[in-house]
């Protein structure tokens, strides 16, 4: 199944900053998807406080790993990642974001 993955950030090596000076934010996030429900691509938000190492995931309703997003370490900041689902199939789908400090889960729909 292709999944294709862009990541665009503040501070890490393989984002882009569009703005170095972008507040840090001050406590994790994870945000909502958006658009969702989607169609083919949707793009998922978080933040760090500090640098870490950081895995946002993918899973399917059954627990099984769709695509992982994101994973190294990250610089604090604001971060967007840009999930393409061309490809898979319609269905609720779970994501993550796993830092040593800070877990979190949220659902995201994909319509075809």
């Amino acid at each position: 199944l292709p999944v294709e993955v862009t990541l665009m950030g503040l501070g890490d090596a393989t984002a882009s900053a569009p703005d170095q000076k972008a507040v840090i934010p001050t406590e994790y996030s994870l945000g909502q998807a958006y658009p969702n429900p989607f169609n083919a691509q949707t793009i998922i938000p978080f933040a760090l406080p500090v640098a870490s190492n950081t895995k946002l995931a993918v899973f399917d309703l059954s627990g099984r790993l769709i695509a992982e997003l994101a994973s190294g370490y990250h610089s604090a900041g604001n971060y967007e990642i840009s999930f393409d689902a061309t490809g898979l199939s319609a269905g609720v789908y779970i994501y993550r974001l796993e830092t040593s400090n800070f877990n979190a889960y949220k659902k995201v729909v994909l319509v075809k």
